[in-house]
C-alpha cells in the first residue's frame, strides 16, 4: 500500500524585538509573506536532503490513493471521504476555567536563558532574533570563556536538523497550541541535551531516530503499543464508522470505494504494523523533531494527567494531527485562530473531571468527599478507558449527539474541551477492601499448597474414611478407597479457581472492554469439579467392599491421575490462561497484552536458574513438610478418631452437645495449626534456598562475602585503573599518578566532610617521597599508602576499621564494588546525561544555631547537638581539629598551640584545657557567622534529610570533574596558568553537561525570610543545583 507522506512545515518566523526584555512574557510570533515563507522551505528541504533521512514521494492532489493532502499519523492514509466531513462549527465557543490548583507549568531558573541564536535564514542582529533565548546556557556566564551547552550538536555538516530549526519548531508550536513559553523553554533544553548526549557517543542521525523510537516509533515505545492496542490503525484507513471490530470494512464502504484493494480484505495487524516500520523508517529529521517535541511539550503542561500514560498518548494523537492539517483547516476557513491556551483547552477539563471526583466544594472551599474509593473514578480508570477502541467511541460532543470518531481527525484536537467527560469515565475495578483478595489474587498459591496438604494428610489419616475401623486392629482401607480420596486433591484445586472466577464478577465490571469472558471459564470448571467428585461418591456409595474391585480400581486409578494432573496445571497456570489464552489472536485483547500482561520473560541462564530456585525451594519445602509436620498428625488422627465422649454431664444452654464434639474440635484446630505451618514452610525454604542461590549466583560472577579482606583493598589500585578510567596511557607510572589522583581525591573529600582525621589521610594517601641515590642525585617517587600493600590480618588492627566509621563503610563499599563485574569503562565526555529530582516541601534545609543548642522542651534534657556529638563521636574530633586548625590559620585564637592539633596528636587529650572547652561544646569559640555556619553545617549534615540528600548528590559532579582531569591531562606549555585554568572551566562544562541536579521546592512561593536564606545557602554551595518552583497563579 501506497501510504501519504506529510511535506514538511517549516514555518520561518518574523525577528521581532522583544518588549521591556520581560522573560515571562509570551513570544507572539507571525508569519512571513508567502513568498518569503515559500524561500525558506525550500531552504529548509535542503538542509536535510544532506541527512540520512529520506523522504518518500509525495502525493499530490489526485496521485495515490488519498487525493487530499492531509497528513495522518504516518501510519495509513486518509481516504477522501473522512477528509469531505464537515467542519464542527461550536470548536472554541468556550474556555474552560483555570484549574482549581491553579497549576502553571514551573520556570527552571528562566532568567539564566541567555543563549543568542541567530537564525541562518533571517539577516538581523541576535539581540532581535525571535526566540533568541531558547537555549539554556546556566551558570556558564560565570565562565571567562564561551562553553557551548550542545557542542555536540553543533556542527552543521554532521547533525541532520540545525539548531536553530528546532528552536523554530517549538516557536511554531507554542503558537498554534497556545503551550506556556516557560514550558516551551524547559522542554527545549531537555531535548537539546537528549540528542548531546546521544550524540557524544553515536551519531547524529542515530542520536535522534532514537529518541524519537523511545518515544513515538520503536517496538517499544508506550505511543506504538497504545496506537495499536486502540485500533487506531483502523480509524486511520477507513475510520471506525466503516470498519468491524475485526478490523474488516464493511460491505457499504466497499461498494464506495470498489476497486481499491487496500479496501478489499480485512486490515490486519501484520499488515499495519509493516506499514508502520516502513513510515517511521522514511521518517525525515524535521518531523522526528515535531513530533517529539509535541509529546515533550503536552507533557510538561499536563499537570496529574502525566499519571495516565495512555491518556497522554491520545491527546499527543490529536495535537500530531491537527498540526498536520493547520494547512487545510486555515484554507477551509479564512477567520480560524488556534486555541489560546493548551492548559485550558485540554488538560483543564480533564483535571476538573478528576479533582470533581475527589473533592466537592463547600463555603468557596475545596473539601475531600466522603467516598470510598471503590466509587471513585481514579486516576487508573481514566487511563484504562483509552485502551480500547470501544472506549474511544463512546466519547462525545457536549450539546451534541456527534461523536469525536465522527469528525475529521485534524480537527478533533479542537473539540477536546467540548467533551462531556463524566459521560465516558467509569470504574474499570472496584477497589472493594475486602479479605476476599486472597483468594482471587493469590489462587495459585492456595492451589499449590491445600491440594499437597489434601494428599500429605488424607494418606496417613486412613481411619478417617475406613469403614469399621478398629484402633487396636488399625485395618486399612481397600486401595481405591484411598485412592479415590487423595483424588479430591484436583477437585478442591478446581473449586479454588471457580471461587476465584465467580469472585471476578465482584470486581471487574463488564462494560469495561477489558473484562474477559467468564462464562466459559465457571462451565468448564464446574464440569471439572463434577468429574472429580462424582467418581468418589460413586464409590463410596455404590462398591461394597468385597464386589467389582476390579471396576472400582480403575475408576479411582483414572480418576487419581486426572486429579494429580489437573491441580499440576492449575497450579502453573494464570486465572486468566486456563482453558487456552482468551487473549491470542484478537485484535481487541491487545490491550491486556501490552500493558497488563506486559511481563519480561527470562532467557537462557537466567531463566534456567530460576526454574532451579523454585524447584529447589518446593523440593526441600515438600519433602520436609511431609516428615516434620503432615507425617507427626498420623498418630493424632488415629486417636482423636476413635473418641466418642458418651459420658457427658453438659451444661444448662448448649446440653451435651459441646462435649461430645470436643476430640472433632480439637483435631480440626490441629490440622489448621498444621496448614499454617505449611505455608510458614514455604516461606521459610524459600529464604534458605534464596540465599544459597545468591551465594552460589556471587561465587559464579567472581563476587563474594568471603573473598579475603586483604585481596579486595590490594587490587584496589589496579581495578580503579581498569574498572574507572578510560585512559590509553599503559605506563606504570602514569597509571600508578592517574590512581593517586582519583584516591587522593576521595580520601580528601572524606577529610573534608570530618569523616577523617589528618593521622588518617597521612596514612591513606600516596605521597611523593624525595629519595637520593648513590650518585648524590635526588628523585622523587610516587609511595603507595601500605593500607594497599599490608597483606597480613594487622590490616583489620587500623584505627579506620575498629570504630565501625562512616569512612570505613564508604571505603569499603567502594572497594567490593569494583570487585564485581563491570562493563568497560567509556571516557566521560560519551556517558549518558542524567538528572537527579529531590523533592521538598516543608522539611528545615539547614538547622538554626538555636534549635541546635536547645533542649527539646517536656521532652528531652539532651540538646541535639549533644545527642549528634555522641552518635558521631569521632566525627565530631575531626570537626573540632580542623575547626582549631581554622581558627589558628585566621589568628582567632591565642591560648592554643600549633602542637595541641598537630597531625599526629592526641586531640582528645587537649579537650581538658579551659581554651579548648567551646570547640568540644558548640564546636567555635568566636561566634563569628562564619564558624557558627560551619556548626550548622555539620549538625544538618547528620540530621537533615534534604541537605544530606544534596549534598551527597553533588558528588557525582565532582567525580565528573575528577574524570576529566585524569582523562585529559594538561600539558606544560608556556602559558600554564591560562590552560590550567581553561581545563577547570572545561571539567566545570562537562560536569554540567552529564549531570543536573533539580531540587523541587514546592513552598518556595511561601518560604519565611529564615528559609530563603537557606535556600540561598544551597545556591551559594553548589552553584550548578537548579530549583523547581511551583508558581501560584
Amino acid at each position: 500500500m501506497s501510504l501519504l507522506k506529510r511535506t514538511n512545515r517549516v514555518v520561518i518566523h518574523e525577528a521581532i524585538q522583544e518588549e521591556d526584555d520581560d522573560d515571562d512574557e509570551a513570544v507572539n510570533t507571525h508569519r512571513k509573506d508567502e513568498d518569503n515563507n515559500q524561500n525558506n522551505n525550500n531552504g529548509a528541504e535542503d538542509s536535510e536532503s544532506s541527512s540520512n533521512y529520506t523522504d518518500s514521494p509525495e502525493y499530490q492532489a489526485g496521485e495515490g490513493p488519498c487525493t487530499e493532502s492531509i497528513p495522518k499519523l504516518l501510519v495509513i492514509c486518509l481516504l477522501p471521504a473522512a477528509l469531505n466531513t464537515n467542519a464542527f462549527d461550536s470548536a472554541l465557543t468556550g474556555r474552560s476555567a483555570v484549574p482549581f490548583s491553579g497549576f502553571k507549568t514551573p520556570q527552571i531558573a528562566s532568567d539564566r536563558w541567555n543563549e543568542r541564536i541567530q537564525h541562518a535564514t533571517i539577516e538581523k542582529k541576535p539581540e532581535t532574533v525571535k526566540g533568541e533565548r531558547f537555549a539554556e546556557r546556566g551558570i556558564y556566564d560565570v565562565f571567562d570563556n564561551y562553553h557551548d551547552p550542545y557542542p555536540c550538536w553543533s556542527n552543521p555538516n554532521e547533525i541532520p536538523i540545525t539548531r536553530e530549526e528546532i528552536e523554530l519548531v517549538f516557536i511554531e508550536l507554542m503558537e498554534n497550541f497556545g503551550f506556556q513559553l516557560d514550558n516551551t523553554r524547559n522542554m527545549f533544553d531537555f531535548l537539546m541535551r537528549l540528542l548531546d548526549s546521544r550524540a557524544s557517543r553515536m551519531t547524529a542521525n542515530q542520536a535522534l531516530r532514537s529518541i524519537h523510537a523511545d518515544y513515538i516509533g520503536g517496538i517499544n515505545s508506550n505511543f506504538k503499543k497504545w496506537y495499536f492496542s486502540a485500533q487506531l490503525d483502523i480509524d486511520d484507513t477507513v475510520g471506525f464508522a466503516n470498519a468491524n471490530k475485526d478490523g474488516q470494512p464493511k460491505s457499504s464502504y466497499k461498494r464506495k470505494n470498489k476497486g481499491n484493494p487496500l479496501f478489499e480484505s480485512k486490515i490486519s495487524l501484520e499488515q499495519s504494523e509493516v506499514r508502520w516500520v516502513e513510515n517511521m523508517s522514511s521518517l525525515s529529521a524535521y518531523d522526528s523533531v515535531v513530533q517529539v517535541s509535541i509529546y515533550l511539550l503536552v507533557w510538561g503542561e499536563a499537570n496529574n494527567i502525566r499519571f495516565m500514560p495512555e491518556c497522554l498518548c491520545f491527546i499527543f494523537k490529536c495535537c500530531n494531527d491537527y498540526w498536520y492539517g493547520l494547512e487545510k483547516l486555515k484554507e477551509d476557513n479564512a477567520d480560524f485562530k488556534p486555541p489560546e491556551s493548551f492548559l485550558d483547552h485540554v488538560i483543564t477539563p480533564l483535571y476538573e473531571f478528576y479533582r470533581d471526583q475527589v473533592y466537592e466544594l463547600v463555603d468557596g472551599r475545596y473539601i475531600v468527599k466522603d467516598k470510598d474509593h471503590s466509587s471513585i473514578i481514579g486516576y487508573d480508570d481514566i487511563n484504562q478507558f483509552f485502551w480500547y477502541r470501544k472506549g474511544l467511541e463512546k466519547i462525545q460532543i457536549k450539546d451534541s449527539k456527534k461523536l469525536l470518531i465522527e469528525i475529521p481527525v485534524h480537527e478533533r484536537y479542537l473539540h477536546l474541551n467540548n467533551i462531556r467527560w463524566s459521560k465516558c469515565f467509569y470504574k474499570t475495578y472496584k477497589e472493594r477492601r475486602t479479605w476476599l483478595h486472597i483468594i482471587l489474587n493469590f489462587n495459585r498459591i492456595w492451589i499449590i499448597h491445600i491440594s499437597m496438604f489434601w494428599i500429605y494428610t488424607l494418606a496417613n489419616a486412613s481411619a478417617l474414611y475406613t469403614k469399621n475401623y478398629q484402633q487396636l486392629l488399625d485395618n486399612k482401607p481397600p486401595m481405591y478407597i484411598t485412592l479415590t480420596v487423595l483424588s479430591l486433591n484436583g477437585a478442591v484445586s478446581t473449586l479454588i479457581n471457580l471461587i476465584a472466577t465467580l469472585l471476578e464478577y465482584l470486581f471487574v465490571p463488564r462494560r469495561w472492554p477489558g473484562a474477559q469472558s467468564l462464562t466459559k471459564r465457571s462451565v468448564l470448571l464446574t464440569l471439572i469439579l463434577l468429574l472429580l467428585t462424582i467418581p468418589t461418591l460413586y464409590i463410596l456409595g455404590a462398591f461394597p467392599m468385597s464386589i467389582n474391585e476390579k471396576a472400582a480400581m480403575g475408576i479411582s486409578i483414572s480418576q487419581f491421575i486426572l486429579g494429580t494432573l489437573v491441580s499440576i496445571y492449575f497450579a502453573i497456570a494464570p486465572l486468566s490462561s486456563l482453558f487456552g489464552s482468551t487473549l491470542s489472536g484478537k485484535r481487541d485483547t491487545l490491550a491486556n497484552i501490552n500493558f497488563t500482561n506486559s511481563i519480561h520473560k527470562l532467557k537462557g541462564k537466567a531463566r534456567l536458574s530460576s526454574f532451579g530456585l523454585w524447584f529447589a525451594v518446593f523440593t526441600a519445602k515438600l519433602i520436609e513438610s511431609y516428615f516434620f509436620l503432615t507425617l507427626s498428625l498420623k498418630d493424632p488422627i488415629r486417636e482423636l478418631s476413635a473418641i466418642h465422649a458418651t459420658r457427658c454431664i453438659g451444661e444448662q444452654y448448649l446440653g451435651t452437645i459441646v462435649c461430645r464434639i470436643q476430640p472433632m474440635v480439637l483435631l480440626t484446630l490441629m490440622v489448621i495449626t498444621d496448614l499454617v505451618l505449611f505455608f510458614l514452610d514455604t516461606y521459610m525454604w524459600y529464604i534458605i534456598c534464596n540465599t544459597i542461590h545468591s551465594v552460589c549466583r556471587s561465587l559464579y560472577i567472581g563476587v563474594s562475602i568471603w573473598t579475603p579482606w586483604r585481596n579486595i583493598f590490594s587490587r584496589l589500585p589496579k581495578r580503579i585503573f581498569s574498572k574507572v578510567m578510560a585512559t590509553t596511557q599503559d605506563n606504570t607510572f602514569k597509571s600508578k599518578v592517574l590512581v593517586s589522583q582519583v584516591w587522593n581525591a576521595i580520601i580528601v573529600a572524606m577529610y573534608r566532610e570530618h569523616l577523617l582525621s589528618l593521622e588518617h589521610v597521612q596514612r591513606l594517601i600516596y605521597q611523593q617521597v624525595a629519595q637520593t641515590d648513590l650518585s648524590g642525585n635526588q628523585t622523587t617517587t610516587l609511595k603507595e599508602p601500605n593500607f594497599f600493600m599490608s597483606q597480613e590480618d594487622e590490616i583489620m588492627k587500623s584505627p579506620l576499621f575498629e570504630s565501625q566509621s562512616e569512612a570505613q563503610r564508604r571505603i569499603t563499599y567502594f572497594a567490593q564494588s569494583l570487585s564485581t563485574p563491570m562493563p568497560d569503562p567509556v571516557p566521560v565526555s560519551q556517558m549518558p546525561t542524567f538528572s537527579a529530582l529531590i523533592p521538598h516541601f516543608s522539611e528545615k534545609i539547614t538547622l538554626t544555631l538555636r534549635e541546635i543548642i536547645r533542649e527539646e522542651e517536656g521532652y528531652s534534657n539532651v540538646t541535639l547537638l549533644e545527642y549528634l556529638k555522641k552518635l558521631h563521636e569521632s566525627e565530631w574530633k575531626c570537626f573540632v581539629q580542623d575547626t582549631k586548625m581554622l581558627a589558628e590559620e585566621n589568628d582567632l585564637t591565642s591560648s592554643s598551640s600549633s602542637e595541641d592539633y598537630s597531625a599526629g596528636g592526641n586531640i582528645a587529650g587537649t579537650k581538658q584545657e579551659p581554651g579548648n572547652l567551646p570547640f568540644y561544646t558548640v564546636g567555635f569559640k568566636s561566634a563569628t557567622p562564619e564558624y557558627i555556619l560551619r556548626t550548622r553545617i555539620w549538625a544538618s549534615l547528620r540530621s537533615q534529610t534534604i541537605y544530606r540528600t544534596i549534598s551527597g548528590f553533588m558528588n557525582y559532579s565532582r567525580a565528573i570533574k575528577l574524570m576529566y582531569d585524569v582523562e585529559y591531562p594538561l600539558k606544560r606549555s608556556s602559558d600554564f596558568e591560562s590552560d590550567e585554568l581553561l581545563r577547570m572551566e572545561k571539567a566545570a562544562v562537562m560536569a554540567l553537561r552529564k549531570f543536573r541536579m533539580v531540587v523541587s521546592m514546592q513552598r518556595m512561593n511561601d518560604f519565611s525570610a529564615e528559609e530563603r536564606e537557606d535556600k540561598e545557602l544551597i545556591l551559594r554551595a553548589y552553584q550548578s543545583c537548579k530549583f523547581h518552583i511551583w508558581r501560584k497563579m
